[in-house]
């Protein structure tokens, strides 16, 4: 199977490209990305910010399917796990712009970081709908909504684009997370409905996928 194109944001948003070059060629842009320092600091920042989001969405999740944290009330759990989650949201966009900026050129024209993107919308649509679920019980729905047509989109693409498509063997070991993760999640948990078990399911997912799409960033 030849597979599709690859999708990036130079071939699939309008201007990507010409706004790439123009961050390229900006003497401060430039100067940064010879400032080692300076990079290293933002980069930390990120992955520092990215940890923060990731460990606050998935303790919630995995409490949520009663995999973690049993004696803790999950109303509890969200309570204290929502503040991380929402400065981790906060930080890690405005350092990942920054850090995107310093390596313009390189991300427009790269499909792996197209489908981290994807996935990480996904990944904080379904952290902010299983909150919501939980706190009220009546929202969740939108936000599960959007995160589940992300999540398989970016799946999607992961699986069949072509020169990516060797990273299936990756997208077959999160589809038997989440398999597996169903058939936990059938067993329910004291506190939580149905909607709350998957919106945790796709959490967990959405985060696996955005963690095997960064690191195939390299490889693309």
């Amino acid at each position: 199977m030849s597979g599709l194109a690859i999708i990036t944001f130079r071939n699939s948003v309008p201007g990507a490209q010409d706004l790439a070059l123009s961050i390229a060629h900006n003497p401060t842009i430039q100067a940064l990305n010879q400032t080692v320092w300076a990079f290293s600091l933002v980069e930390i920042s990120h992955l520092l910010f990215l940890v923060m989001l990731g460990g606050a969405t998935l303790v919630l999740a995995l409490r949520t399917l009663g995999l973690a944290l049993g004696d803790v009330p999950v109303i509890e759990v969200e309570r204290l796990t929502r503040p991380w989650l929402r400065v981790g949201v906060i930080g890690g966009t405005v350092s990942g712009i920054f850090m995107s900026i310093a390596t313009a050129l390189t991300l427009v024209a790269n499909g792996a970081f197209f489908i981290k993107v994807i996935a990480l919308v996904a990944a904080v649509a379904f952290s902010f709908g299983l909150g919501g679920r939980l706190r009220g019980g009546a929202s969740g729905i939108v936000q599960g909504a959007l995160g589940l047509v992300l999540l398989v989109w970016g799946l999607w693409l992961f699986a069949n684009t072509r020169g990516l498509n060797t990273g299936s063997m990756l997208v077959g070991a999160v589809s038997g997370v989440f398999l597996v993760l169903v058939l936990i999640g059938r067993r329910g948990e004291a506190g939580t409905d149905r909607l709350s078990q998957w919106l945790a399911i796709g959490t967990v997912v959405a985060w696996l996928t955005v963690t095997i799409a960064g690191r195939w960033i390299g490889f693309s």
